[in-house]
């Protein structure tokens, strides 16, 4: 009797579906590998299973133009609000990555653009016309906005000397003597004046600029000639306060996204963008720069729908773009 053949099984081969992941940075949208090594934070277990397991971490990329925005509502591209096409959930993190500005900003204008004149003891105003100057056309327009002044006695010159960087006022003709006053004036820049119990350097800082004496290479006391000729202290400083950009950008107009802490009194933004390149007018964001990744932790922002975005100057004043478009890149992680 032969023995009883045991039943044959074929062996059961199991097909594991890989997972969608990538290693390369996201460019438009990537799924990630959701799985999470290390301890857990214990949240997942508030979510339902099902819920968890079908939840993928999702980086997408948003065009973010000020062409797109209600033109009425928002006639200058510097301030406006824009509309996300689909609302995005769960955000973990955002960060630049990408776009253009523009990379030339007038170095004087309105706002920051006149200073009182003393001559014979009246006082007088003296208005450049707004526009981007390096030191000779400086020093040719502060001649021109001088001997413009209705009322004066003298006739004046400034020049500019390449060695020094500083500008010269001379008087060329007439007697009275002159004074430039950037303390006593009319238009004179704003410092803080907290005497709190705080220390020292929490006082006098500067907040606002109201006129244009750093730039001509003057602080803001006032200067009196000396035989006719005023030589400033200090080297034009044609960039002043506008080689940068300050980004805000609030989210659905009540988060706002800032990212920089700033000293106290300022309002913090999200980046600064340093307008050390420029071609054409237009300086062009990359992912070369290392600019900032806000994260959500330990709680992902719920939800978003619009953002609100300014362009401003260090005294978070919006800065003038001369009416041209601009458009940034955003990289947004989030729950899907």
């Amino acid at each position: 009797m032969q023995p009883a053949q045991r039943p044959h099984y074929e062996p059961v081969v199991e097909h594991v579906r890989p997972t969608a992941f990538t290693e390369k940075q996201s460019i438009g949208t990537n799924y990630l590998n959701s799985s999470i090594t290390g301890k857990s934070s214990g949240q997942v277990v508030l979510l339902p299973s099902s819920t968890v397991a079908n939840r993928y971490e999702t980086a997408t990329t948003v065009c973010v133009s000020s062409r797109d925005r209600n033109v009425i509502t928002f006639p200058n591209p510097n301030f406006f609000r824009w509309r996300f096409k689909r609302d995005l959930k769960n955000i973990q993190s955002i960060r630049l990555i990408g776009g253009s500005i523009p990379g030339k900003l007038y170095n004087i204008n309105t706002g920051w653009n006149s200073f009182t004149f003393l001559e014979n003891s009246i006082q007088y105003t003296c208005t450049l016309i707004p526009g981007f100057y390096d030191g000779t056309s400086l020093a040719t327009e502060l001649k021109r906005a001088l001997n413009a002044i209705t009322g004066i006695s003298n006739a004046y010159n400034v020049v500019y000397s390449a060695t020094t960087f500083k500008l010269t006022v001379s008087r060329t003709s007439g007697t009275y003597s002159y004074s430039l006053l950037f303390q006593s004036g009319n238009y004179v820049d704003k410092f803080d004046d907290f005497r709190g119990a705080v220390d020292s350097m929490s006082n006098d800082y500067l907040v606002m600029i109201n006129s244009p004496a750093r730039i001509l290479g003057f602080v803001s006391i006032d200067y009196t000639d000396s035989s006719g000729v005023l030589v400033a202290p200090y080297p034009v400083d044609i960039g002043s306060f506008t080689n940068k950009i300050y980004l805000y950008i609030n989210a659905d107009s009540s988060k706002e996204l800032n990212n920089i802490e700033l000293g106290r009194g300022s309002h913090d933004p999200y980046t600064i963008l340093y307008l050390d390149t420029e071609l054409h007018g237009t300086k062009f964001l990359n992912k070369e720069t290392d600019y900032p990744i806000l994260q959500f932790h330990p709680t992902n922002l719920s939800r978003i729908s619009s953002l609100e975005v300014s362009l401003r100057d260090e005294f978070y004043r919006l800065v003038d773009v001369g009416n041209r478009e601009f458009t940034l890149l955003f990289e947004v992680v989030y729950l899907a």
